[in-house]
């Protein structure tokens, strides 16, 4: 795996797609937002073909993932797992930090959302007790190379996207 800058998400056929695809409306950021120098956006890369996408924020001392998707075409057969396998060890040296969505209260999508928890799970995270709400979204975060707080989360945050939009998006610890 393999893991390749994306300058502009927009005029990426392929990433555009598959954030669009994967991330519902209600969770994506503005296409100008992903273009600040404080946010990455790399393909995913196997043997040259593209199958997934991540997003993050990387901070002194830990990466925040904001979106992690990889293409319908390219799920079930380990790619996924490789993918963040792969992500996770070039980032050793700090914690990292996600969110998925709250898989304990009652939802249209709990199977969905157990087994979003339980890949992340297999992969070497952890889940936290930190449970924040923002714009609608009720999330939990899971953690690999050590616990995250809420302050270290919320810093993430505002270093990747400014302080302007982290109020917007409003996230409060539950």
């Amino acid at each position: 795996m393999k893991f390749v800058e994306i300058q502009n998400i927009k005029s990426d056929k392929f990433a555009k797609a598959l954030y669009r695809e994967a991330f519902p409306l209600r969770e994506r950021k503005p296409y100008f937002m992903l273009k600040r120098k404080t946010v990455s956006v790399n393909a995913i890369t196997e043997n040259g073909e593209k199958c997934g996408i991540i997003i993050y924020i990387e901070t002194a001392d830990l990466v925040y993932i904001d979106f992690f998707a990889i293409s319908a075409v390219s799920r079930g057969g380990g790619k996924g797992g490789k993918a963040i396998e792969a992500f996770c060890r070039a980032h050793a040296a700090k914690r990292i930090v996600l969110e998925i969505e709250n898989p304990y209260i009652d939802c249209d999508n709990a199977e969905q959302r157990e087994k979003r928890k339980n890949f992340y799970l297999r992969h070497g995270f952890t889940e936290t007790d930190v449970n924040v709400k923002m714009k609608g979204l009720n999330a939990i975060l899971l953690t690999y190379g050590g616990e995250v707080s809420y302050e270290q989360y919320l810093r993430a945050l505002t270093e990747g996207y400014g302080k302007a939009f982290v109020k917007f998006l409003s996230p409060v610890l539950v």
